[in-house]
């Protein structure tokens, strides 16, 4: 379901001390 090239980014915010809006951000920003 996760696309390949969002695996990275996704791995990345979950080590960094982000909030939950910060993470859904990335995601957002890297699915468009």
């Amino acid at each position: 379901m996760i696309a390949p090239d969002i695996v990275g980014p996704l791995n990345v915010a979950a080590d960094a001390p982000m909030t939950r809006k910060e993470m859904i951000a990335v995601l957002e920003a890297n699915y468009k």
